[in-house]
This record gives structure tokens, sequence and C-alpha cells, in this order.
């Protein structure tokens, strides 16, 4: 059936494989509703009904349907980008063309030579050019600017993209270079579409590709107040009853995956050998798992305990028939994985699974702060702004000027939103740019946060919506194993947190990770991130790692101390440090009382200062070192400010605006 559109559609090539086409003038979505099969029995994939690929914005309802490979085998030339260097290498193999980039060290080939690229553009026939992101600036830098429009340029897994852009600068550079493409030869991929929040892709044609019947497919949820534990539970036993069956565990943390293999191969009941198990994760974490790092270079599962990270969540294809579990633990964000990461994931297995099964441990109430679109573009655009007089008084100072980037940078690394930064320095235009896809991720976030992790069948439901059938049960797991596991993740961030800060100290990196695999590295990330200019970076580091060892807790001390830092470093000169010191000298002892009366004091005339905090004792506390003690005459305890800063003066290397209009209550440092 074909109905008038404003979508052309010479993009088909055999119309007795549509079963109908319709188009929604709200959304500008046109849908095109695909056979199933043939009429010979074969399973339709994009292939058998299109000569190429729509330009615009594809939504395909199920993952395998050959979109991707449609553009490698179309009769024009293609540059298709991935998310991973596994799965454009793969898709190089199988199709043919040109690899750009480093190939997996299991290849066995060279990179190309800029002279071989150059060579393979001037042959005849159609060129297939496949990379990541991070290779695309330098591929289009081969390509003359007369040339470009004859190719179309693909960007597959585009949610991937999305969701991935906090860790990964590449990502944002791609779709500058996809916005300044050509329209009409330009595409983006995924069957686990997010909207764009960029204004300048809003007018991209959207084209929804489904099939006309949907077989579900079940999913198994098992609850559980412990991931860890019912995870190592799961695999002892899945190995115990079927030790011929290969498991792959989607677990979205190296540190997890570490220890995990460790309880594995210690356990008493442990079936498997060291080298059955590998890890399919980023190159760049290969050192972190050491021996069980393994780059996929073929259809083939390398192990038969695969554990794999974000890097492998999309992309590529698995020929075999293995049994999955995804591990989802909204507590982190790294493991707040959506329905939507579930369906990718469980959409590698081509020809279906044993069975997949999702290990919940389910978010208690917390609080989050949800950030509207209206939010997040006032802040991005806020920053923007600010630089212009930033720029305008660091380029007055020579020394200051040289530091300009950096400090630049620094500004919005410490200003970022739920761990995404809202800008990216765009090095082809020497500025910022708003960065819309950290937009994209957090909205994804809001929906997570709002729909699906805050509602007691918020999962089960979600996934219903994308046509599975769920099956609900609960593991009920020891609490002593619980809190053993507990101490053992927090060993383990302590020591990369260790490790990740004294390298920097020391200089054997360039920068500290500004992104943690859970919510505690995360957070000392942030807190170094935001004093390392101010603090010396040495001390400020032994600071952090004191207080992460605080009796009440790593959340309490880092609270303090990010309190510490924020009035150490007001300036000598400005009007805080000038009034405390006027009406606390150092070296005085005061009652209880007396603190209240003159805090009072502090309030009438200065209520800039006296409103800063509703305690003044625990203000004090976190500006002066003091001694409680009780007086020679009347036996009243005293609190005695002692001659010493609670942060050394020494040690502190510039200093931060003057206090405005912050408030702080003492009451949320003491239940941190």
């Amino acid at each position: 059936m074909k109905k008038s559109l404003q979508q052309p559609l010479d993009f088909i090539s055999n119309w007795d494989l549509i079963d109908s086409i319709y188009s929604d003038l709200d959304t500008r979505k046109v849908t095109v509703v695909l056979h199933n099969k043939t009429k010979g029995g074969k399973h339709v994939r994009f292939g058998d009904a299109f000569n190429y690929l729509p330009n615009g914005i594809i939504h395909k309802s199920d993952t395998g349907m050959g979109a991707t490979t449609c553009e490698c085998v179309s009769l024009r030339n293609s540059i298709i980008v991935e998310p991973l260097r596994a799965t454009a290498y793969l898709k190089y193999k199988a199709q043919g063309g040109v690899f750009v980039g480093t190939p997996p060290p299991s290849s066995g080939i060279q990179p190309a030579t800029e002279e071989e690229l150059r060579t393979y553009l001037e042959q005849p026939g159609f060129k297939k050019i496949f990379c990541v992101s991070d290779s695309l600036p330098f591929v289009m830098s081969l390509i003359p600017d007369e040339r470009k429009s004859e190719f179309f340029l693909l960007i597959d897994e585009t949610d991937t993209h999305q969701l991935d852009s906090s860790f990964r600068l590449a990502l944002h550079i791609a779709m500058e270079i996809y916005k300044a493409h050509p329209a009409n030869m330009r595409g983006t991929v995924t069957a686990t579409p997010l909207n764009f929040s960029d204004p300048e892709l809003h007018a991209e044609s959207i084209i929804e590709v489904i099939y006309n019947s949907q077989n579900p497919q079940i999913v198994r949820i098992l609850n559980t107040p412990s991931a860890t534990n019912s995870l190592t539970k799961l695999i002892i036993k899945h190995f115990e009853d079927t030790p011929h069956n290969k498991l792959v565990v989607a677990l979205n943390s190296i540190g997890g995956i570490k220890q995990l293999i460790r309880s594995i191969l210690k356990h008493p009941f442990n079936k498997l050998k060291n080298d059955d198990i590998k890890v399919l994760c980023s190159s760049k974490r290969a050192k972190d798992v050491g021996e069980h790092y393994h780059e996929l270079s073929s259809d083939i599962l390398p192990g038969k305990l695969v554990f794999i990270t974000a890097a492998y969540f999309s992309g590529y294809d698995l020929s075999e028939i293995f049994r999955l579990v995804v591990v989802i633990d909204p507590r982190f964000p790294n493991l707040a994985l959506s329905e939507h990461r579930y369906k990718q994931i469980a959409g590698r297995a081509r020809n279906g699974l044993i069975e997949g099964l999702i290990i919940y441990q389910r978010l208690e109430e917390s609080w989050y702060e949800e950030k509207s679109i209206t939010d997040l573009l006032e802040i991005s655009q806020s920053l923007m702004n600010s630089f212009g007089c930033l720029t305008l008084n660091l380029d007055r100072n020579p020394h200051l000027k040289q530091r300009k980037l950096r400090t630049l940078k620094g500004v919005v690394s410490t200003n970022e939103v739920h761990g995404r930064n809202m800008l990216f320095w765009y090095e082809k235009e020497g500025a910022f740019r708003i960065a819309y896809l950290s937009i994209d991720s957090i909205l994804e976030l809001n929906r997570l946060q709002k729909t699906v992790f805050r509602n007691m069948h918020g999962l089960v439901h979600a996934l219903k919506r994308l046509g599975y059938e769920v099956i609900d049960s609960f593991d009920d797991v020891e609490c002593s194993e619980v809190q053993n596991t507990n101490n053992e993740w927090f060993e383990t961030s302590l020591q990369k947190i260790r490790d990740a800060l004294y390298s920097n100290v020391n200089h054997t990196t360039s920068s500290v990770a500004s992104k943690g695999e859970n919510i505690f590295e995360s957070e000392v990330f942030k807190v170094f991130g935001e004093y390392r200019y101010y603090v010396d970076p040495e001390y400020l580091t032994q600071l952090i790692l004191k207080a992460c060892n605080k009796k009440n807790g790593w959340k309490t001390g880092l609270k303090s101390l990010k309190l510490e830092l924020f009035f150490a470093t007001q300036s000598p000169d400005g009007n805080f440090n000038h009034i405390i010191n006027q009406c606390f000298p150092k070296g005085g002892s005061y009652s209880h009382t007396r603190i209240l009366e003159i805090w009072d004091k502090i309030k009438t005339t200065t209520p800039e200062i006296g409103m800063l905090m509703d305690d003044p004792v625990f203000l004090l506390n976190r500006v002066f070192k003091t001694v409680r003690r009780k007086s020679a005459l009347d036996g009243v305890r005293q609190f005695y400010i002692t001659t010493t800063r609670k942060i050394d003066e020494r040690k502190v290397l510039r200093y931060k605006d003057e206090v405005s209009n912050l408030r702080f209550s003492a009451l949320d440092y003491e239940l941190a």
C-alpha cells in the first residue's frame, strides 16, 4: 500500500515486501511496515526491500534488521561510523572497503596510512569507509570538499552516542560533523531511539521501519536486595547445572567485574578455570582486567563466562545461543540501565537466547534533582555567556592568558549536571559548543528516575511496552553477605581513588578521571577537580583520603571537607574573613551562648555572612581548628578557637569569588 507522503520513497526497491506506509503529520515521522517474511519464507531485512538507507533519523523496530548492511552494499559511497572499534572492524571485515583507525590487536593488520587511504579514494568503484567517532575528523580531512557530498554519512547506534557522550568527547565532535554534512546525504540509525534536543536536528526526516507482526520474547526479572550476591550465586549454579552453556553477564562496572571474578574463582563450588572467563570492555580499561581482557574479533564468544561493559552493549552480532544476565542497579549511574539498553544487549544474540534475565536491585526512596530541558539549556547558555567576561579578564594577564583554555574547561567541569558537562570544546572552531548529547542523556535519566526506577513495577511495565513478556521473581539473600559485598566494593573504589589522585599529583597522568564508576568515586573526583587549582594537589589528596575514612561515613566526610575548602579559598581581604576574624579572634574562648549572641549581631549587620549557616559553632569548626574545654572559673564548657585554620593557609594557591547568597544547613552534614 502506497500513500502520498512528503518523504521521498525512492529508497524502496521491492514494493511486494511493503505491507503499508503511513505518516504522522505532528511528528513528521513516516512509518514503513515490512512483511516479516518473503513468499519463500526468508526473513525480510532492510536490503531485501531497500536500495539504500533513507536520509534522516531512522528508527528500526528490532535489532538485526540489517540496516547497516543495507548501506554497506548500496551502490554509492558511504562513511559508516560505529560506536566501537571492534564492531567497525568486524563490519569492514564482512563487507570490504577500508577500515580507518587502529585495528584490533588480534586482526593482524597494520593501520592504513594516509597515502593508502588517498589512493583508495581515487580507485574506481563505490567507497565504503568504516571508522569510530574518534577517527571521523581524520576521514573527513582526507576527502576533498568538492567530493564530500558524494558520501552518505551514517552514524550507527545513535542512542549509544547519546548515552556514552559523558565520557567520550569524540561523540560530540562526530555529531557536529554530521550536522555540517548535506542533509540529503546523512542518516542515523538505532533500534532504541532517544529524542534529540539539538534544535539543528529538529527538521531532520524521521523514518520508522517495523514489521507487520511481532513475536514477543520472554524476559525474567530477579528482584534482589544485593545484585552482587544474587549474581555470584547464579553464576556458580549455572555452571554446576549447565556447564556447556555459555553465560554472558552485562555488568557496566570494571570494579564490580574484578570483584566477581575473584569471588567466583575462590568459591568452593566453582567449576570454571581462570582462562574460561573473559571481559569485553573498552581497550582503555584493558590493564584493569589484565589477562581476562579480550577484544571481539568474530561472532563467537571468547569464553564460557563473558562479562561485557557498555562498550559492548550494541553494534555487533553473535551467532551462538547463550544465556544472558543484565545487571540493573539504579543506585549507581553506570548501572542504571533502561529497558531500551536491555533490548540492545539482548539483540546481540542473532539466533536467540537460552534465557534473558535481569538482576534488579530496585532503587529505594532517595533524592533526585530533575532538570528540565529548559533548565539544562539555560545552564548551558549561561556558561557560554559567562565566558565573554571571564575571557576578557584572563587575557589582561599574560600568566592567566596562557592558562585560559584550561581555566575555562575547569569552569565547565565544575558545573556539570548529573556527572555530565554542559559544554564541550570544539577544536576545529576554537570555541565551546553546547553538549546536546549530554542533555539528551540527562533527559533519559529523568525519564528513568520518574517512570521506571521509582515505581514498584516500573521496569516491568517499561519492558511490556516494548513487547516483552515479563516474569517477575524475587531472590532473598542474606544481609551479612550484602554487608561483606559493600565493604569489598568500598575498598576497591578507595584503592582506585588513591591510585588516580596520586598519579595526578606525581604527573604520571595528565588529569584525574572526572567520572567514577559509582557515586563514591564520582563525588571524590568532582571535589578534586573543583579545588585542584586552588589548593596544593598533594595536600588536597591527603585531605580527601582522610575524609573518605571518617567514622561516620565517606558522605559526611566529603561534604564537610567541601565546606572547609569553600571557606578556606575565600579571599583573606574579603568580607567573609574580615567579619570572622573581627568577631572571633584566634586564640579566644567563647561559651555556646556567647557565640550565638555574636552571630545574631552578624545576622543584623552583615546578613550575607550571618545567613550562611544556621549553626555558627558548626561553621567555626569548618574554619578553625577548635578545642572544647571547661572553664577554670565556673566549669561552663568553653569553645576555644586555636590560632590554626582548619585548612593550612600555606597550601591555598589562589582564591575563589566572594561569598554571595549561598546557604548551608548543619543538619545536612550531620545526616549525610
